[in-house]
């Protein structure tokens, strides 16, 4: 009984190995001491403020209005807040490196769970993980496009770049199991178009659509 549980567990860690090299199997490594100065947040504070069309589903809701961004130069923080479609504040955030505090947030959506969703999702975007201990370098051949191996302390993360510098995906893993991502479309430069985050094995979806953005 134990050999069989043994080999069982076996199959699963080489399942789960393989897996998480699907992405880079056609890359080749070029570094594997990258300087954190190669990688920059997809949305730096260069902008006055920001507002993206979101549409979410999860924990077996759907949640549609608009996102607001803008950055606080005086402490590099970021001011979030997700209103209705008729111009309800929903969701007041401020996000900072390392933490963030709910200024306001409406009893529907005020759940632990949802909110630390959200700010998860949003930090990917606006900050690159602190105490990185390495960072590995990889390259297709055929198209150029770069992918940047991160370790920190709790997981590793990946940014998968085009050749000419623009993130087009960023990939959370923390344990075996657990997986946040986002994927970015650039259609008008320097800003994301479409932003779509996903995770696993906790389902949720979230699309963002810029609308406008003022420099």
């Amino acid at each position: 009984m134990f050999k069989v549980q043994k080999i069982s567990f076996i199959i699963i860690l080489i399942s789960v190995f393989m897996t998480s090299c699907i992405g880079l199997k056609d890359f080749h490594i070029t570094s594997h001491d990258e300087p954190i100065t190669k990688i920059s947040p997809p949305i730096s504070s260069q902008f006055q403020k920001a507002l993206f069309k979101a549409q979410m589903d999860a924990f077996g809701r759907h949640f549609s209005g608009i996102f607001l961004i803008k950055p606080v130069p005086e402490d590099t923080s970021f001011r979030v807040v997700l209103l209705s479609e008729f111009g309800l504040n929903l969701l007041d955030l401020s996000i900072t490196k390392n933490s963030y505090q709910v200024i306001n947030c409406q009893d529907f959506l005020n759940r632990k769970i949802v909110i630390q969703t959200l700010e998860k999702d949003l930090r990917m975007l606006l900050f690159i993980p602190e105490k990185v201990k390495k960072i590995k370098a990889f390259q297709n051949p055929e198209t150029g496009d770069l992918v940047y191996k991160m370790k920190f302390k709790n997981g590793r993360v990946y940014f998968s770049t085009t050749e000419s510098g623009l993130m087009k995906r960023i990939e959370l893993r923390t344990g075996l199991w657990k997986r946040l991502a986002a994927d970015l479309v650039w259609e008008n430069q320097p800003f994301p178009s479409t932003i779509v985050f996903s995770s696993k094995p906790v389902k949720h979806t979230m699309k963002l659509t810029l609308l406008n953005i003022e420099n």
